[in-house]
């Protein structure tokens, strides 16, 4: 079987801002098969037989944690189609690639030997294969399986509805997953009425102990076909922070609630709106609470008050390229409780990892020189920064430096993010017609350009002035090369 037919990365756009810092609280997904509808609206499978498809979340979930997920599924319109939707938690080989077969196996169970092994499944099916051979019932039902085969039954099937029968109706229906790991219990909801309670110990008895796993969605169609959407109820309230009384901050929640409520209103300029700006003058604990059809969610988010002197003055960081490597230098003119450092990468400028640590002077008042070597730099080009960390675990970050190492097509975007106005670094390795194309998260091109490109680095201004704020794709085609960057509006 071909493991991956289709694979993209997908950025879901709830982003807390906070005065000119931008915290990631969004979901960042892979696909094998799925198509981005827009607005946080994916489709796992269209309505055609023999279909199948997978959404993969790339940042793995913690079994250790207590965790909530929040989804809407939209089954389709053909109460007679097939075959349903399924949450899947695992840790296959294949990971974020990871599909099964179509029909009845539903994008996560296979007919042959087990693709998604181990695996705990949630298999909302919506298609009566026949008690005799998939344990079915003729409701369209819940049922929790294991290690990808619609025949290892760990629950047997319970309706969706009170009273049975069907919900392929052509809409979005609310789907809440809770796990609470001192009880090892799970709690499956369909719109906000509890269908199954589920005591099982996934990390030790599911995954041998091993509680870092992927989860997802998956669907599938045979013969009886439906198109499987799904919809992204991604929340937060952001990220705790330690503020400086008078240097006010902007909490954004996610945009997809109905409704929006911050308390207490000390300190805030608004208690009813999605950004709210907090200056509290104390340390404060604000309670989002955002409500969404049956739904009701709250989320935290603690602002610590304390004004310190910043641990270091940093005079430069830089990022060359040095043969095959990429030489990270920085250098400081004094140093306060500074306990290391962090060099950080990324392919978008939005979504860092690190790739290693340097130790640092702790307290210095004379100037320090340091440098890092990225021994294996990413194809196409990388944004750095450096991450500083105090001994008390708290941190700061530089501004990002791009570069592009043996490139044929590279393209680098500063400021980023930015307001009215930014700058698309392309580099080239030739002279060559080019197409510029900014789209919106909703699939609309806000921005399309042809260029000239020059051999070695070429420069395009963007008037930014005319967008709304949020997340856009930045991509730029050259003869059968594509390359693809983000940029994010404030």
């Amino acid at each position: 079987m071909n493991r991956v037919n289709k694979f993209c990365f997908l950025l879901l756009t709830s982003i807390l801002i906070l005065a000119n810092t931008y915290i990631k609280a969004q979901a960042t997904w892979s696909t094998v098969n799925g198509i981005v509808l827009g607005g946080d609206y994916y489709q796992i499978t269209k309505n055609q037989n023999h279909k199948k498809g997978a959404f993969w979340n790339v940042d793995m979930i913690d079994l250790d944690k207590p965790f909530q997920l929040y989804f809407k599924f939209n089954f389709g319109n053909s109460n007679n189609g097939a075959d349903g939707i399924a949450i899947v938690f695992q840790k296959s080989p294949s990971g974020i690639y990871a599909i099964g077969d179509d029909g009845a196996n539903m994008g996560y169970a296979s007919s042959g030997t087990p693709v998604l092994s181990p695996s705990i499944d949630l298999e909302f099916d919506t298609y009566d294969d026949g008690a005799w051979l998939y344990n079915d019932i003729p409701d369209d039902h819940l049922a929790i399986n294991w290690n990808g085969s619609t025949n290892n039954v760990l629950h047997w099937a319970s309706p969706l509805l009170p009273n049975g029968g069907n919900v392929e109706d052509n809409l979005y229906h609310i789907v809440h997953v809770t796990w609470e790991p001192t009880t090892t219990t799970m709690e499956i909801y369909y719109e906000c009425t509890l269908i199954k309670t589920f005591v099982w110990d996934l990390k030790n008895w599911g995954f041998g102990g091993d509680n870092l796993i992927y989860y997802g969605v998956t669907a599938g169609t045979g013969s009886a076909d439906n198109a499987h959407n799904f919809y992204d109820l991604y929340h937060t309230a952001g990220a705790d922070l330690t503020i400086c009384p008078g240097d006010p901050v902007t909490l954004e929640a996610s945009s997809n609630f109905t409704t929006y409520s911050w308390s207490p209103s000390v300190g805030l300029s608004c208690t009813n709106c999605i950004n709210p700006v907090a200056d509290p003058s104390i340390d404060t604990k604000y309670i989002f609470t955002g409500t969404v059809g049956c739904l009701t969610i709250t989320d935290t988010v603690d602002l610590t008050t304390y004004c310190n002197p910043l641990p270091i003055e940093l005079v430069y960081f830089s990022a060359a390229c040095s043969k095959q490597t990429v030489e990270l230098d920085w250098s400081t003119a004094s140093e306060l409780n500074n306990d290391y450092y962090v060099l950080e990468r990324s392919s978008d400028n939005l979504h860092f990892a690190s790739i290693g640590t340097v130790d640092a002077a702790g307290n210095s008042s004379s100037a320090k020189n340091y440098s890092f070597i990225d021994q294996n730099p990413l194809m196409g080009g990388a944004y750095y920064r450096l991450k500083q960390v105090d001994f008390n675990g708290s941190s700061t970050f530089s501004k990002v430096q791009s570069v592009s190492c043996n490139s044929e097509l590279g393209i680098f975007i500063y400021p980023n993010p930015s307001e009215t106005e930014t700058i698309l670094q392309i580099q080239s390795s030739e002279k060559t017609n080019a197409v510029c194309e900014i789209m919106n998260v909703s699939g609309n091109v806000v921005f399309k350009k042809e260029i000239q490109l020059l051999q070695g680095s070429n420069e395009l201004q963007i008037d930014e002035s005319h967008f709304a704020k949020g997340i856009y794709d930045v991509s730029l085609v050259s003869r059968n090369k594509v390359v693809h960057t983000l940029l994010v509006v404030q």
